[in-house]
């Protein structure tokens, strides 16, 4: 166990930002949240502990933020998580087995979805897991690596501000995908942003089935990705399992929103080879491609991570904060081990429907 202080948070948030893979929230998000928080409570202080530190016998409940950028911007979005969080504790102590739940957790890793459990875990003076449910970000809950991996999404639950509250409980506790579309009309009925809580995980769980320590690579990654300058372009060739794809400046950029994605491309011309790269996304980036012989050819796919910061602030960019002529730094990061657990063929099947959205009909590149 570790108690995390602001300057160690905010690491850990750059760090999310960078593995969010272009999604997760924007890092301003996390930040305007932590500093209302600090406006109402002083410093923050966050109690960390690992999986193996974990009772027997106790559960960790998942929550998150959902809903539009536009709509989270600048509100105090404690009181969602805290509805949330306190009405999935009723339901997981009425369950047939009944559960206490006495630890927090991150759905996936980003500026805002990140620092939403952390929120949590200072409100309600509960023990934050050095983990998440995916190791990334992603654009549903079927593509979760919680999914993946064979976790229960179901019991989950919704709640605003206001402790407006849905159960979302499927015959099937593993129907990821009809609790997906279930919650996202909710989040529309509610405004566009609600809390989320369900997941409702024992000790082994989190220990095999997620992705564990997290917390600490993404503040690893957070601290050097703040210490570096200007003109330093390789935080991507420091970090293990990664590397750097271009240095270079956006070209281009095409977006729609639509059923509550964000889609498009983005392309980057690297500024010193003039070699091309389109990106195409998700909310996340899916599937990256280089310009050769005049066709762009795909290089790596979901789950690998590619990822993008500004070159002169050095900040984490989702692709919510991007936009023509702004000059980046591209880098893929190998995706945590536990994606693997299953078969290919497994991890393929969930991401299948947003791979066909990029009109992407090949096999997963690795890294």
């Amino acid at each position: 166990m570790r108690v995390l202080n602001e300057k160690q948070i905010i690491d850990v948030l750059n760090g999310a930002t960078i593995l969010g893979g272009g999604g997760g929230g924007s890092i301003s998000a996390g930040i305007d949240m932590l500093n209302t928080y600090k406006a109402k409570y002083g410093s923050p202080e966050l109690t960390l502990i690992t999986p193996n530190e974990m009772e027997e016998g106790k559960y960790c409940a998942i929550t998150a933020g959902m809903g539009s950028p536009l709509s989270i911007k600048g509100i105090d979005f404690s009181k969602f998580a805290i509805n949330a969080y306190n009405y999935l504790k009723e339901v997981a102590s009425e369950m047939e087995e009944p559960k206490e739940i006495s630890y927090c957790a991150g759905v996936e890793l980003g500026g805002f979805n990140t620092f939403i459990p952390m929120l949590l875990s200072m409100m309600e003076n509960k023990p934050f897991i050095d983990a998440d449910g995916a190791g990334r970000a992603v654009p549903a809950l079927e593509t979760l690596l919680l999914h993946v991996n064979g976790c229960n999404t179901s019991p989950c639950v919704m709640a605003n501000d206001k402790n407006d509250r849905v159960l979302i409980q499927t015959t099937d506790p593993k129907n990821a995908k009809l609790c997906e579309d279930i919650g996202r009309g909710v989040c529309v009925a509610m405004g566009m942003k609600a809390g989320l809580s369900g997941w409702i995980l024992d000790k082994s769980e989190v220990e095999n089935k997620i992705a564990t320590m997290t917390i600490t690579k993404t503040e690893e990654i957070g601290k050097m990705l703040q210490e570096i300058g200007p003109t330093d372009t390789s935080l991507f060739d420091k970090l293990d399992n990664a590397r750097t794809l271009c240095v270079g400046t956006i070209t281009d950029i095409k977006a729609e929103v639509k059923g509550g994605f964000d889609y498009g491309e983005t392309t980057i011309v690297d500024d010193k080879t003039g070699e091309e790269y389109l990106i195409k996304f998700v909310n996340e980036n899916l599937v990256t491609y280089k310009k050769e012989n005049g066709e762009f050819s795909p290089i790596v796919t979901v789950p690998e991570i590619t990822t993008i910061y500004e070159q002169v602030s050095a900040k984490p960019l989702t692709n919510a904060d991007t936009f023509v002529g702004q000059k980046v730094v591209v880098g893929i990061i190998k995706a945590s081990d536990e994606w693997w657990f299953t078969s290919e063929e497994n991890v393929y099947s969930y991401w299948k429907t947003y791979l066909d959205v990029c009109e992407y009909k090949g096999k997963l590149i690795h890294f």
